[in-house]
């Protein structure tokens, strides 16, 4: 109903919705509603207010909102660092088993006109005691020279029985072998203190998170860890041979040379990615062992 009007009596209603404290203490959404009755110029004004909290449904708790919010977060941020340390870490791990493994074919460093390659192990002179080959170089990729005028692959005619192609490759290829084994190498040098401290860190906030004891989290989180490193060796081995029988059966269908370097470019690659595969599937599997060992019923 609209106010009533009275002469030079003119009341007036207002209403406004501002955060107020309830008696608690806490801030809720409350809705004031004043009446001011404008009086002649040489009186002044009255004005009556009442105050009533807004609905059910309009009212909330700030603090209690922003704790919740905060606590969602730091969850969230907890869960994409142990997610990012575990992919680092089995990545890690898969490269440095990899170097660890006897592995036949290894990358031939860069040197002269060579900027990547891959080398035999089992091949070239026999030295030591007790006696074992050096190794020798298999294929190389080299940048253009006085006799080859062009970017190209080289084969050693000794391990595979035919004379050396000189197979044009493109500027762009030869750069991106060398980028490719550059980052290789680098990461290689690092692999294995970075896989070192990442499970630390994983470990350390399993421990934390059991309250400074070893618990559920912490023995899960050993078993990932454990898991890693055992896939990674097994899916190594697994890879190189299968690699290198791939790449052998791929290579010889290019007849004449081609199945000696298919097998290393496979043997090399596929225990590569075997490692690093085994490591995250080895990681997921020892989780997943761990994890049914510990919620087990007693």
């Amino acid at each position: 109903m609209a106010p009533r009007v009275d002469g030079n009596n003119i009341p007036t209603q207002t209403t406004q919705t501002r955060q107020m404290p309830d008696a608690d203490g806490d801030e809720v959404i409350r809705v004031e509603t004043c009446i001011q009755k404008d009086k002649p110029v040489n009186q002044q004004p009255v004005s009556s207010c009442e105050s009533f909290p807004q609905s059910n449904s309009g009212i909330f708790n700030r603090r209690n909102e922003l704790a919740l919010y905060g606590q969602n977060r730091r969850n969230q941020i907890e869960r994409t660092f142990e997610e990012g340390s575990s992919i680092l870490g089995n990545t890690a791990k898969g490269v440095e088993v990899d170097k660890l493994l006897p592995r036949r074919y290894q990358l031939e460093p860069p040197r002269g006109d060579t900027v990547a390659g891959l080398r035999d192990t089992s091949a070239g002179r026999v030295r030591g005691n007790p006696p074992k080959p050096v190794g020798d170089w298999l294929i190389r990729f080299d940048v253009a020279d006085k006799r080859t005028t062009y970017p190209h692959i080289n084969m050693n005619p000794r391990l595979t029985g035919v004379p050396d192609p000189h197979t044009q490759i493109s500027p762009t290829t030869l750069k991106f072998l060398g980028g490719s084994a550059r980052t290789l190498e680098a990461f290689g040098r690092v692999a294995r203190p970075v896989a070192v401290v990442t499970d630390t860190i994983r470990l350390g906030s399993a421990f934390s998170s059991d309250g400074n004891q070893i618990g559920r989290n912490t023995q899960i989180t050993a078993g990932s860890v454990a898991g890693g490193w055992a896939g990674a060796a097994a899916g190594g081995l697994a890879g190189a041979k299968g690699g290198a029988i791939a790449g052998a059966f791929v290579g010889a269908f290019f007849g004449g040379v081609g199945a000696v370097p298919g097998a290393a470019i496979g043997g090399f690659i596929g225990g590569l990615a075997g490692s690093i595969g085994g490591a995250f599937v080895g990681s997921s599997l020892g989780e997943s062992v761990a994890e049914s060992i510990v919620d087990a019923p007693r």
